[in-house]
């Protein structure tokens, strides 16, 4: 996966935008948990994790492909992060053992190429 700070709209990409946080941000000690915990499909962890290079965990708000225009309304609402914040907090903290700070989640662009 490379990351860019735009969104490419050529016919092998597609675009992301993701609420999150990249997993690099862990202790060490948690990221290798996460790495093994990433692995097992039946974590529900799983379903919150993006990416090759850099693991994003958090959950698309939108995807598109081949220069597509987003027809729907994205909900940035702040109710509607929170939501996402505390669902991926409260899984995090089940399945790691750790407190992601509320800082660390951010609106994340990011696109895949072919």
């Amino acid at each position: 996966m490379k990351y860019r700070s735009g969104f490419v709209s050529n016919s092998s990409s597609s675009s992301y935008l993701i609420y999150g946080f990249f997993a690099e941000e862990f202790p060490e000690d948690i990221g290798e948990l996460f790495d093994i915990k990433k692995g097992d499909w039946k974590s529900e962890l799983n379903n919150y994790v993006y990416g090759y290079d850099c693991d994003i965990i958090g959950e698309v708000l939108a995807s598109w492909e081949d220069g597509a225009e987003i027809v729907d309304r994205i909900d940035t609402s702040a109710v509607h992060l929170e939501m996402i914040r505390s669902e991926l907090k409260d899984i995090i903290k089940d399945q790691l053992g750790f407190e992601v700070p509320d800082d660390w989640f951010k609106l994340i662009g990011t696109t895949y190429h072919d």
